[in-house]
């Protein structure tokens, strides 16, 4: 197995191995819905569906995903491709070019959230957390509707910095490679201290259940 490597480029803390085959990058931000108030729910994947909402199709694989603490860009391809898109998406990020496509975003978002169903697992963090921290993932994106530009720039200026992210690529960097992203301070992981309950109780998601809580 191949040794791992660290370094860091433009700020951003990089880790790297040798794996056969196309490269494979992933560069993360410790931001996600956790980090979210009830009122601007969603605001975290609106931004990530902004950064990669104006590169279209490509020769090469790549994706966004908001999770509960991270939020990640992957790609896999040639290391030009891989370099170039990365690159891209973090000008989007730091530029605010993507807020020009606010209105259009919006309206997908809010067709992506409708068709999309719950999970065994947010339904229980929203029973164990409330409406806060982690247990917002168990609540719809409330602010698709409610977020403004100012908001969306605000919180991509705050979370979607250099200090907050980390870069992990499956062979050493290219050169080329730039990740222009702001400064900033990293985020320290989300409290999420459990409602005050006895427990087992009982709840309601779509019909009374008990809580295993």
């Amino acid at each position: 197995m191949s040794e791992v490597q660290f370094t860091e480029i433009d700020g951003v803390t990089t880790v790297w191995t040798e794996v056969p085959g196309l490269m494979v990058a992933n560069l993360s931000f410790r931001v996600g819905q956790a980090d979210e108030r009830l009122p601007n729910r969603g605001i975290t994947h609106f931004c990530e569906h902004l950064a990669l909402s104006d590169i279209g199709q490509q020769p090469y694989t790549y994706n966004g995903a908001t999770g509960t603490t991270v939020t990640s860009f992957s790609v896999q391809g040639r290391p030009d491709e891989v370099s170039a898109h990365l690159e891209r998406a973090c000008r989007e990020l730091s530029s605010g070019r993507f807020l020009d496509r606010a209105a259009h975003e919006r309206k997908v978002l809010r067709i992506e959230g409708a068709r999309r169903g719950g999970s065994v697992v947010s339904a229980h963090l929203g029973m164990r957390y409330g409406a806060r921290a982690h247990g917002l993932v168990s609540w719809p994106e409330f602010g698709l509707h409610t977020v403004t530009r100012d908001d969306l720039w605000a919180w991509a200026y705050r979370h979607f910095t250099a200090a907050n992210a980390v870069l992990w690529l499956s062979g050493p960097p290219p050169p080329s490679l730039r990740l222009p992203l702001f400064g900033g301070p990293r985020n320290q992981a989300v409290a999420g201290d459990p409602l005050v309950n006895t427990f087992p109780t009982w709840t309601a998601e779509d019909g009374p259940r008990r809580s295993p809580l």
